[in-house]
C-alpha cells in the first residue's frame, strides 16, 4: 500500500508548529472623520502589502471628535480628523499632524446633464431657492448638514450669507439632512438632482456615482490647490495617542513614502509636504464648529476586501 507524502508530512508539521507558534499578526484599526475612511483602507491595504502579517480594521465613521475620543481611549491605533486637535485632547496625549488636502466640492449626480460651473452668486441663489433647475431641467433638491460639521463650516466661510440660508433650509419644512460624509454621497447618487458637497477624495475613493461641480470655471484637483486656482479644500490630519502601538507609528512612517504620496495624490488629495500658506477656503475650525458628534446614521458595515473594483460603502436602497 502506497503511503501519501502528505500524510507523513502532517505530523511533522505539527511538531514545528507546536514548537514556533504561529506566525504573529496583528490588527491595526484606524477610523474617525468619514471623509477619510476609503483613503484610509487604500493606504492601509498598501501598507499590508509590505507588512502581510498586518490586518487593517476600519469601523463605520465616528467623526473627527470620535476618533481622537478612541485614540485617547486605545481604541484606535491610528485616527483622521478634519480638523486640528483641541487643548484638551492634546493635552489626554493626543498627537495630529497634517496629512494631505483636497479640493471640498459641490458635487450632484452624473446622471445630471450639462456643463456645470457654480459662481459665488450660484450657490447664494440655489441656497435662497431663487435658482431651482439644473441645466438640464431636473430639479435641484438641496441636502444640509448639522451646523457643527466642518464642511458646513468651510463653505460658509467662503460664501458670506450661507450660513443664514443653510439655517433657514435646516428648520424648513421636510429639509433633508445627512449626519455622515456616506449619507450625503448616498443622496447623492439615489436622489437625482440633489445638491451635496464634501471631499473630493471621498468621492474618488469610493467610486461615487457623482459629479464634482467647477467653481468659477477652475476644475477641482489636487493640481488646482497647489497652484492655488481652486479656492475650497479640506485638510485632513492624521492622530496618533499615548496607546498607539509599533504597528500605528509604522503606518504613519508609511503614510510619507513616495508610494503614499502617489497614492494620496492619485485620490486628488496633496500631501502636505507639497502645501501652500493658508487661502482663503482653507478653513480649520474651532470648537464650536469642530466635527464633534458621532457620525453613525445610515452607515453600512464595513467590509474586508482586496478586489479592486470592491466598492468601501455599499449604496443601501432608501425608501
Amino acid at each position: 500500500m502506497r503511503v501519501s507524502r502528505t500524510t507523513i508530512a502532517q505530523p511533522a508539521f505539527l511538531c514545528l508548529l507546536l514548537i514556533t507558534g504561529p506566525a504573529s499578526a496583528e490588527t491595526l484599526t484606524m477610523g474617525g472623520t468619514g471623509v477619510a475612511l476609503a483613503l484610509a483602507k487604500t493606504l492601509g491595504d498598501a501598507f499590508t502589502v509590505h507588512n502581510p502579517a498586518v490586518t487593517v480594521d476600519i469601523p463605520p465613521s465616528v467623526g473627527s471628535g470620535g476618533g481622537v475620543r478612541a485614540i485617547i481611549a486605545g481604541q484606535f491605533g491610528v485616527s483622521f480628523s478634519a480638523r486640528p486637535l483641541k487643548d484638551m485632547e492634546e493635552e489626554q496625549g493626543a498627537v495630529a499632524e497634517p496629512l494631505c488636502r483636497t479640493p471640498f466640492v459641490f458635487a450632484v449626480s452624473d446622471k445630471v446633464r450639462g456643463a456645470l460651473s457654480f459662481s459665488g452668486n450660484d450657490v447664494l441663489d440655489i441656497f435662497a431657492r431663487r435658482m431651482v433647475e439644473w441645466p438640464d431641467g431636473k430639479p435641484i433638491s438641496l441636502v444640509y448638514r448639522p451646523p457643527s460639521e466642518t464642511g458646513a463650516a468651510i463653505l460658509e466661510s467662503r460664501f458670506p450669507g450661507l450660513a443664514e440660508l443653510f439655517q433657514t433650509g435646516r428648520e424648513s419644512r421636510g429639509a433633508i439632512v445627512a449626519y455622515s460624509d456616506q449619507e450625503m454621497m448616498e443622496i447623492g447618487e439615489q436622489r437625482i438632482g440633489s445638491l451635496v458637497f464634501g471631499a473630493l477624495t471621498a468621492i474618488l475613493a469610493e467610486r461615487r456615482q457623482l459629479r464634482a461641480i467647477l467653481l468659477e470655471g477652475i476644475t477641482p484637483s489636487a493640481d488646482s490647490l497647489n497652484d492655488g486656482s481652486y479656492s475650497l479644500e479640506l485638510a485632513l490630519h492624521m492622530v496618533l495617542g499615548p496607546k498607539s502601538g509599533t504597528t500605528a507609528r509604522q503606518f504613519k512612517d508609511f503614510t510619507k513614502t513616495d508610494e503614499a504620496a502617489a497614492i494620496m495624490r492619485g485620490l486628488e488629495c496633496a500631501p502636505f509636504a507639497a502645501a501652500k500658506p493658508d487661502r482663503p477656503g482653507s478653513v480649520e475650525p474651532q470648537d464650536k464648529r469642530a466635527e464633534n458628534g458621532p457620525e453613525i446614521a445610515l452607515i453600512p458595515a464595513l467590509r474586508k476586501n482586496t478586489d479592486p473594483s470592491f466598492r468601501l460603502f455599499p449604496v443601501t436602497p432608501k425608501d
